[in-house]
């Protein structure tokens, strides 16, 4: 007997919005936006599903992080780094804040999850990521000792925002250090085969 619980299934893309392609030629079927009525903090068959789609269905889905907002002023993030309070994703961000400090254990946030019609338990679902846009101008990293990749080499915690040009494909680390943004293409070319 089918069991609908067992067979959902979660999407997590930190801070991203999985898209088409080329989204003048490929729609998505269904957008599914990052708030906290289509949230979850742990990943539980338990959970009903926000979305039910069939099987091949293209779906945009809104993630975000918050990382950086402390939980007695979290506004403050956004005065600290020149961000206005009134943008959507700001706005987005203090609203999941809130939501996740009024949560009875704490958790990483995640969008979802997703009921895939006539799966069944035991199947192998396969996803595509066809494309990671970013929704803001920013990106937030954070670590602390005995975390990340250098572990020994981390003496205090610290969260650090990077500034996103979009128009570039570069974040800026300082003012005088720029990365490049990978191109999810090029960066990713086992995903898309």
């Amino acid at each position: 007997m089918r069991n609908p619980v067992r067979s959902l299934l979660f999407l997590y893309i930190v801070g991203a919005v999985a898209l088409p392609l080329d989204a003048q030629s490929i729609k998505p079927d269904y957008h599914l936006r990052s708030i906290p009525e289509n949230s979850v903090m742990f990943l539980s068959a338990e959970y009903p599903p926000i979305l039910r789609v069939k099987s091949g269905a293209i779906v945009e889905i809104d993630t975000i992080c918050i990382f950086g907002l402390s939980d007695d002023n979290p506004q403050q993030f956004f005065l600290d780094n020149g961000i206005p309070l009134e943008s959507p994703i700001a706005k987005e961000m203090l609203a999941m804040k809130k939501w996740v400090l009024a949560q009875p254990a704490s958790g990483t946030t995640m969008t979802g999850p997703i009921y895939i019609e006539d799966a069944l338990p035991g199947d192998t679902l396969e996803v595509r990521i066809l494309d990671i846009k970013s929704r803001s101008n920013f990106g937030v990293t954070q670590n602390g000792p005995g975390r990340g990749g250098i572990p020994d080499l981390v003496p205090q915690s610290y969260t650090k925002v990077v500034k996103l040009d979009l128009e570039r494909n570069v974040g800026t680390f300082s003012p005088t250090i720029e990365v490049p943004l990978p191109n999810f293409r090029a960066a990713w070319p086992w995903l898309l085969s």
